[in-house]
């Protein structure tokens, strides 16, 4: 499932944040398996060569298996508010307590994961 996320390092230990509605399949999954395997990834350029004929994408991607943790209370504002400066770059945004109440934010603790990128060459 496409999501949208946030990370951080704490302790040395990888996490990532991503959010959704309280109802639906990404949310039944991980609310009975807890854990997952995931799939995030930055796509950097778009590369069109006419005279080869080609096309390449440069991108970031990371891969693993996480284990899922339901935030609440200051860490799920914490974790919005990483996800709103990521995608905005506005620092402590504070959502609105309805916003807040419907959605849910999940912690991946990552606990295996690769990497793989195609370097733009800048």
């Amino acid at each position: 499932m496409p999501v949208n996320f946030a990370y951080e390092v704490c302790d040395g230990q990888l996490r990532f944040y991503i959010h959704g509605a309280k109802a639906g399949r990404k949310y039944s999954l991980l609310s009975t398996a807890r854990c997952c395997s995931f799939e995030l990834d930055i796509p950097r350029e778009t590369v069109v060569s006419a005279e080869k004929k080609s096309i390449t994408m440069h991108y970031e991607s990371v891969m693993g298996k996480s284990s899922a943790v339901f935030l609440e209370d200051g860490e799920k504002q914490r974790a919005l508010s990483l996800l709103a400066q990521r995608y905005t770059g506005i620092r402590d945004f504070k959502y609105s307590d309805e916003a807040e109440k419907k959605t849910a934010v999940i912690m991946l603790e990552v606990t295996e994961m690769t990497a793989k990128r195609n370097p733009s060459g800048k």
